[in-house]
Formats: C-alpha cells, sequence, structure tokens
C-alpha cells in the first residue's frame, strides 16, 4: 500500500525524531564510557536516518539489508550522499552487529569517538536534504 505524501512527511518527520533522539543516547552512553551501547545508538540514529530518507523517496524496505542497499541505489549512486556516507552506515551496521553479537568483541572510545561528529554530519545532511 502506497503512502499518501501527507502519511509520507509524517513519517519522516517521526523517523527523524527517532534518529536524534538516538544519537543524544549514544553522547549520553559515550560520557558514561558505556561504548558498546554507543555503537548501538550510532548505528540506529543512522538507521532511522536513512528510513526517513527512503520514506522521503516513497521508497519502502522490511530489513536492515534492504535499507542499506536501497540507501546505495537511491542516494549514494545518485550523488546525493557520498561514498564515505555509505562506508560509514556499513562500518556502524558491522560494529554494532560485533558488539552485539559477539561476546569477544569490545569496542572502546578510539574506535567509537571519532565517530561521533560524523553522525552528527550525516544527520545533518539528511535534514538538509529533506528540507
Amino acid at each position: 500500500m502506497a503512502l499518501t505524501s501527507e502519511e509520507r512527511r509524517i513519517i519522516v518527520g517521526l523517523e527523524m525524531e527517532k534518529a536524534q533522539a538516538t544519537f543524544h543516547e549514544a553522547k549520553m552512553n559515550a560520557q558514561m564510557e558505556l561504548w558498546s551501547v554507543v555503537s548501538n545508538r550510532l548505528y540506529y540514529a543512522i538507521y532511522h536516518t536513512v528510513i526517513a530518507l527512503l520514506v522521503s523517496e516513497g521508497v519502502q524496505v522490511g530489513t536492515h539489508q534492504g535499507a542499506q542497499n536501497q540507501f546505495g541505489k537511491y542516494f549514494v549512486t545518485t550523488g546525493k550522499f557520498n561514498l564515505d556516507d555509505a562506508r560509514l552506515y556499513t562500518l556502524l551496521l558491522n560494529i554494532r552487529q560485533k558488539a552485539d553479537y559477539n561476546c569477544s568483541y569490545n569496542t572502546d572510545s578510539e574506535e567509537m569517538q571519532p565517530l561521533i561528529p560524523r553522525v552528527q554530519e550525516f544527520i545533518d545532511k539528511a535534514k538538509s536534504y529533506l528540507l
């Protein structure tokens, strides 16, 4: 079922609110040095941002891999976002999966701290695109 333009607008707004809230959670957890939680929250901040972008284009996805693939198709190959943006998304997906599912993997400040401003830039870029 296709969404109306008004429904898309509402969902985009809700997804961007979720992205901002999740990014805020990442920053708060960074202050507590909970780096595995930071990796999770940074990934989901990007994920919700990507979902907002896709919904704005009328693209529906059902999986994380589908969102990643469609982001590449609709935003990277078209030049709206660049390859570094796609790499950041993939990097965070991989770190989050390792941190969530691999009991022998521990991320740390050195790995996660530099990603925080990059995620903020990604969200800001998406906001500019969505205006």
